[in-house]
Order: structure tokens, then sequence, then C-alpha cells
């Protein structure tokens, strides 16, 4: 299961979060700075190209977690 933990600062916050460790999953590879027209974003990334979390120069965040709404 992947986890979110946000942590208020007096200068912004802190984010961090674990990716959904499978055995048999591949590492990722570490954070790298990527840059478009409009704006510079770093995030981790698998090599099929998928990422879990990123933010954006600007200050956009973004985290993608999984959620189970089967019941037990």
């Amino acid at each position: 299961m992947c986890t979110l933990t946000f942590i208020p600062t007096s200068a912004g916050y802190h984010l961090g979060m674990n990716r959904d460790e499978r055995p048999e999953r591949e590492l990722a590879n570490p954070p790298k700075i990527f840059h478009d027209a409009e704006d510079s974003y770093a995030y981790p990334f698998e090599s099929s190209g998928g990422t879990w979390i990123g933010v954006s120069h600007s200050g956009l965040c973004v985290a993608l977690l999984n959620i189970s709404l089967a019941e037990p």
C-alpha cells in the first residue's frame, strides 16, 4: 500500500511518499529534473516512464495513491 506523509513547516511543507513495493517490482529510477516550455518538473520514474509523485518549479505537487474500495 502507498502512503503519503505531509509535514507542515514555517517555510511551507515536506512531502514524502513510498511506492507500493511488490518483491517482483523493478527498482525505480531516482528523481530527475525535466523541462518544457512552461515549467520544470522533478519526479522519480519507472523504466516504463510512469511515476507516482512529482513537483513543479511553480509549486504544484501531485501524488498517486492506490485505494481499495472493496469490502473485506
